[in-house]
Formats: structure tokens, C-alpha cells, sequence
């Protein structure tokens, strides 16, 4: 299956949900490279097979506080305290009260130190 056939994030991304042959490291490998964060955040969170480090790295290189914060709280595989630092990198004082919220683990030590 050529990923690249797929016109938008949004129809590769249902593809991983609903597929049972879909290849879901390749399907991220294509989001990524689509620089989607909506749909790797997604992917995240709806996909039965998902690589939440290599998710969480494309989302810190976008660099969008928001979606760091949505993949702290929502997702089974990340690790919160990178996700934490990568927050407080972002200097989003807005993202990282959010976190210390709604995440299940937050270092409240590190959160307010910013």
C-alpha cells in the first residue's frame, strides 16, 4: 500500500484506525513527514499500534505546546516527564498549569519552576 495515495492526513489516519492490514509505523512515518500534528496526535490516541516516542518527537519538533500537552493527557505510551521538559523548553506556562491538571502524572516540582 503506497501511503502517499492518500490526499489527506485525515484519510491515512482513518485508514490506521479501521484497516487490520495497515502498516501503522509507516502510517506514522507519512504523518510525519505530512508535518501533521493534528493527525499524529489522533493517531495517538485511536490507533491499535502506535510508536508514542517517535509521535511524541515529531510533536516536539513542531513544537506546538497544545498538542504536548493533549498527547500528556491522552495517550497510554509517553513519557511525561520528557513531555514536561519539552513544556517547559516551549516556556508555555499555560500548557504546563493544564498538564499539572488533567495529566495522571505530573512532577508538580519541575512544573513550577518556570
Amino acid at each position: 500500500m503506497d501511503l502517499k495515495t492518500f490526499e489527506t492526513a485525515e484519510a491515512l489516519w482513518h485508514a490506521g484506525k479501521t484497516d487490520k492490514s495497515f502498516d501503522h509505523g509507516k502510517g506514522l512515518d507519512e504523518l510525519i513527514d505530512r508535518n501533521d500534528k493534528v493527525y499524529i496526535y489522533q493517531a495517538g490516541v485511536h490507533w491499535p499500534e502506535f510508536d508514542g516516542e517517535k509521535g511524541f518527537r515529531a510533536l516536539a519538533e513542531i513544537g506546538d505546546p497544545d498538542y504536548i500537552f493533549r498527547a500528556g493527557r491522552s495517550w497510554k505510551s509517553i513519557d511525561r516527564d520528557k513531555a514536561l521538559a519539552e513544556l517547559i523548553k516551549l516556556k508555555s506556562s499555560r500548557f504546563i498549569y493544564y498538564s499539572g491538571i488533567e495529566w495522571k502524572e505530573f512532577d508538580f516540582i519541575k512544573g513550577t519552576l518556570l
